[in-house]
């Protein structure tokens, strides 16, 4: 699929082992795989994000548990080195 939208863009898959420069089209097309392609792949993931509760109290219990975990962690790491 990435081949025939690079050709929609004049690339020229020769132009790399000449050690030549894409022309503008290829480049924009290169630039636009890996920008516009990535955003819209990667936007779904972000939707839930926003309507994710993270209030002021959210944040606290949150730092609370993790603070909680880490300690729990660290002292199972201190038992287990004995």
């Amino acid at each position: 699929a990435g081949r025939f939208i690079l050709k929609r863009f004049d690339y020229d898959i020769q132009a790399y082992v000449e050690k030549r420069a894409q022309n503008s089209s290829a480049q924009y097309g290169i630039f636009a795989l890996w920008t516009i392609a990535a955003f819209l792949i990667k936007l779904p993931g972000v939707i839930p994000a926003l309507f994710y509760n993270l209030d002021e109290k959210t944040k606290k219990k949150m730092y609370d548990e993790l603070y909680a975990r880490r300690k729990a962690m660290s002292l199972v790491d201190e038992t287990e080195a004995d």
